[in-house]
């Protein structure tokens, strides 16, 4: 069973955390992402553990899926791993809407425009409810086994970032010069599909694959060119209008609000204009 997982949210850089842990950690075999706690359940408890057979004893073993607002997933992770370090990384909620969206435009999940998409697909709001599924995870874990990071610390200072992560988890810490992601984009979704037909297509197989533990052939597509014959050549996603940003913002702020009282921290920055500053996605 793992020591840690990161939980995510979607979007907040898991891909990346992800890179640059891989060497240090053992991390389940042949997968980037078991989805096992909320999809794949029942395909039983030994097949999760089978994922983490061959694990070095002398490094710690844990997970990096977007389990964050599935809440039965969580109260699975407590029954079976109570003493599990959970990582969560939260992002300027507007920032992340935009880019889950992106990711099921180019996923064919999505089609309408962003703002009607977010009345189309709640899951996207659902998982922005931030206070709501945090306090969960305290409550189930304790706030001691829970690391609470911010996007924004990764956009501007990625090496202390890191550093947090690696500390929480007991590993040393890790010289970002020294990783092959460093602090360059991974997983972003800059285009739409060429083709929402290869876009449905793409998604239909990956899921079949998943559901027959078909590791290699997902990896065949998410790692070559494959992906970008799928999900990717066609316009590049336009910045969220700043009217638009504003109008989805302001409904947010309750939100927020709650999240500063739950962690402490001051999200003014959250509550006005989006950073100027270019995302890790």
């Amino acid at each position: 069973m793992p020591d840690f997982i990161c939980v995510g949210p979607g979007r907040t850089a898991t891909s990346w955390l992800r890179s640059v842990l891989a060497p240090h950690v053992c991390l389940p075999r042949g997968i980037r992402e078991t989805r096992f706690w909320g999809q794949l359940y029942y395909k039983g408890i030994d097949f999760y553990a089978a994922h983490f057979a061959d694990s070095e004893p002398t490094r710690p073993a844990g997970e990096i899926c977007p389990y964050f607002p599935d809440s039965i997933a969580r109260e699975r992770i407590a029954h079976y791993i109570p003493n599990c370090r959970i990582v969560v990384t939260l992002r300027d909620p507007v920032e992340r809407s935009y880019s889950q969206y992106r990711r099921f435009r180019s996923r064919a999940i999505a089609y309408h425009p962003f703002e009607l998409a977010l009345e189309k697909h709640p899951r996207i709001i659902e998982t922005n409810r931030y206070a709501h599924h945090l306090g969960g995870w305290i409550d189930s874990f304790g706030r001691e086994n829970v690391l609470v990071m911010l996007f924004d610390e990764l956009q501007y200072d990625p090496q202390n970032f890191v550093d947090r992560v690696c500390a929480f988890i007991g590993i040393s810490s890790i010289d970002l010069t020294r990783t092959r992601p460093g602090t360059r984009d991974i997983n972003a979704d800059r285009q739409m599909p060429r083709s929402d037909k290869l876009a449905r297509a793409g998604s239909r197989l990956i899921e079949f694959m998943y559901r027959r533990s078909l590791y290699r052939g997902i990896d065949l597509v998410e790692r070559t060119r494959l992906y970008d014959f799928f999900f990717s050549g066609g316009k590049a996603y336009p910045p969220l209008a700043p009217d638009l940003d504003a109008r989805i913002r302001a409904k947010m702020i309750p939100e927020i609000k709650a999240v500063e009282a739950l962690t402490g921290f001051d999200l003014s920055h959250w509550k006005g204009s989006p950073a100027q500053s270019q995302a890790i996605a």
